[in-house]
């Protein structure tokens, strides 16, 4: 009894571990097939502070052969600034997150993995590209007079354009300008133009007829300069150029030596910031060159190069420094120093060895200026200069000229002495401005101490027409010049001048202006006074421009 319910019960069992392997069976290999085989992806786009970015479009790219046929739709961020992106296939992919403002942000080669994957893209700021021209309206500045109808300034680059070497710049300057331009240097009239690294701008004036100016009528080149700015800058500069890159002359047999070197030095730039800067620069040209002789003598003709040596040698000196004595108003200090000197000058082609003489030319140039503005409406300048030249010549033989015509010239150059001279020049400006009023007001001191003692053709020159008079001692014509070489004398002179521009309207500009002047005299000669008065308009109708200008000048002694 007992073993046939043993019997029965394990039947049962039986049955319940079949039905369910029969129910368990085929579930089992489902759930391994639906296990997760594919990758989702949340990209989260945040700005460089890191606050999340709503509306961005996020776009998912596969960036390899497993993954490139996978192109889902370009998705949005959501509130969180996410983007999900679901059913990927693992691999690699490129993804790029944009944004109105911002710059494109591309994440390269990332890999996506089953399930879930999380990436986070950054958008920098996107730059921002402005271009503003601010210009004046064309007949304001046609009737301004320190405008372009008025006037030409050159530009960085024109002015890098030029010589470095200044009395070549100087004759590029004159040519520009016309014939009769004064050049001022900061203001200053006269001394030697600094070097071009200091140079800040250049501008060629037509203002012919302003109060301001002693000479009326005329062009001027205005040159203003600058010391160093920024940190502490240095150059320089060497050139050679030898005579063997020269050729010969076809009249003599050999050629002598000959050299040209150039060179220079500057220091520049800050000395105490926002207090104080400098500019230095050293620069010349040391050349030398064989002069050739071409003679004929009744001995017979001799074409040959001389053994002496025509040395060449030029030294510029230039420093500027500018002091903040507030924090408008400013002290410059400038000083220049020129010295050119030449020897074995007067030699070569007719003339022969012993009519070599020297010269020598020395220029110094101090100069002070004081500048700033004086409240809103109004701006001072003062100037200072003291400028001193000395020219010296010398003969290397002291003996009478003799001079055959075509061909040969022999005895002393007979030159000697030199001039000498030194001036002050003393100016203060003040410049106002109210309503449709510029006006400018200035006085000016002028003195200078001259002395020349300067002979020529002290000893006489005698001229023969040819060999055959020579040799018969008959010369055509003697001369000679004799007396007191020695000069000296002075010259002040006081100024004193208004002018005001007037904006009548946009396109029209009266400029009235007088000018009294005053020249101190000897005891023996009256004083000398005069007053110019003198008005210009400045007139653009469209569109065309035009000028008009008139001067009238008194004079009384």
């Amino acid at each position: 009894m007992m073993r046939a319910r043993w019997t029965g019960s394990f039947r049962v069992l039986i049955g319940v571990f079949l039905s369910l392997s029969v129910s368990f069976g085929p579930w089992t290999p489902c759930a391994r097939a639906q296990s997760p085989s594919v990758g989702a992806l949340n990209v989260t786009v945040v700005d460089p502070s890191g606050a999340v970015i709503v509306g961005a479009t996020v776009t998912v790219a596969g960036s390899e052969d497993a993954t490139h046929a996978v192109t889902p739709a370009p998705i949005k961020t959501s509130s969180t600034g996410i983007a999900s992106v679901s059913g990927l296939t693992p691999g690699r992919y490129t993804i790029q997150a944009e944004f109105p403002g911002f710059e494109i942000r591309l994440l390269k080669d990332v890999r996506v993995r089953s399930g879930e994957n999380k990436q986070v893209a950054v958008l920098p700021i996107q730059k921002v590209e402005t271009s503003v021209t601010v210009a004046q309206d064309k007949q304001v500045a046609a009737a301004d007079r320190q405008g372009p109808s008025f006037g030409t300034v050159l530009t960085r680059d024109a002015i890098e354009a030029l010589s470095d070497d200044p009395v070549q710049l100087q004759q590029q300057l004159q040519d520009m300008a016309g014939p009769g331009a004064v050049i001022r240097i900061d203001g200053f009239e006269g001394g030697a133009l600094p070097a071009k690294a200091q140079i800040r701008s250049i501008r060629i004036s037509r203002d012919q007829f302003a109060a301001e100016y002693h000479s009326a009528g005329g062009v001027s080149i205005e040159i203003i300069t600058q010391p160093g700015i920024g940190p502490l800058r240095y150059y320089s500069t060497f050139r050679l150029r030898d005579g063997s890159l020269s050729g010969r002359s076809p009249f003599v047999p050999a050629k002598g030596p000959e050299q040209n070197v150039n060179y220079g030095v500057g220091l520049g730039g800050t000395l105490i910031k926002d207090k104080s800067s400098f500019n230095l620069n050293v620069f010349g040209t040391n050349s030398y060159e064989t002069p050739n002789l071409n003679v004929a003598r009744p001995s017979g003709t001799q074409s040959v190069a001389l053994g002496i040596k025509a040395p060449r040698d030029n030294l510029y000196v230039n420093g500027q420094m500018d002091y903040a004595l507030t924090l408008n108003q400013t002290l410059r200090l400038a000083y220049n120093l020129s010295r050119v000197t030449n020897d074995n000058l007067g030699v070569g082609g007719y003339d022969e060895l012993e009519r070599a003489y020297s010269t020598e030319n020395t220029v110094h140039n101090v100069r002070l200026q004081h500048f700033g503005p004086l409240g809103r409406r109004m701006v001072w300048r003062s100037r200072l200069q003291f400028f001193s030249s000395d020219v010296d010549t010398q003969s290397a033989t002291e003996t009478p000229t003799i001079r055959v015509l075509d061909a040969f010239t022999s005895g002393g150059a007979q030159v000697s002495g030199g001039d000498h001279s030194t001036r002050i020049n003393l100016a203060s400006d003040l410049d106002y401005v109210l309503g449709r009023h510029s006006l400018r007001t200035g006085i000016l001191l002028d003195g200078g101490w001259y002395r020349s003692n300067t002979a020529a053709n002290y000893l006489g020159t005698y001229t023969f027409d040819n060999l055959q008079a020579f040799q018969a001692n008959r010369p055509s014509n003697y001369t000679r010049r004799i007396g007191d070489p020695n000069i000296a004398y002075q010259n002040l002179q006081s100024g004193i001048y208004v002018q005001d521009d007037i904006r009548v309207r946009k396109n029209l500009t009266l400029s009235p202006g007088v000018r009294y002047e005053v020249l101190p005299s000897p005891a023996a000669a009256p004083r000398c006074e005069a007053v110019s008065a003198s008005s210009m308009t400045g007139w653009r109708p469209v569109p065309t421009t035009r000028r008009y200008a008139w001067m009238a000048s008194v004079n009384r002694n």
